[in-house]
């Protein structure tokens, strides 16, 4: 019914909102099941071992169980950003063609 999906959207949402604060250090053992902000900073980190890793929107299982896993590292600060600069800004672009250096 829609007013089921309206409601899971909310709380996703919600969730999203949550997942990308920098004030959350660690949720325990909620941590092996749940996507959490310590591990959703490395899925936007641009450093090397963060490079397509995290996925996982609510569940970071799913990445635990096919190897797209990686813990934030606590001696290294986390890089935000892209890899290499794109050469363009135009969308069709950035999706048509491969990250140039």
């Amino acid at each position: 019914p829609p007013a089921h999906f309206i409601t899971h959207q909310q709380f996703n949402l919600l969730y999203q909102i949550w997942i990308h604060t920098e004030t959350i250090t660690t949720l325990g053992p909620l941590e092996y099941i749940f996507n959490t902000p310590q591990h959703h900073r490395v899925h936007h980190g641009s450093n090397i071992y963060c490079l397509d890793k995290n996925y996982g929107g609510v569940l970071i299982i799913w990445d635990r169980l096919f190897g797209t896993f990686a813990a934030e590292k606590k001696n290294e600060m986390i890089v935000y950003g892209l890899v290499f600069n794109q050469p363009s800004f135009n969308l069709l672009h950035l999706q048509v063609n491969k990250n140039e250096k």
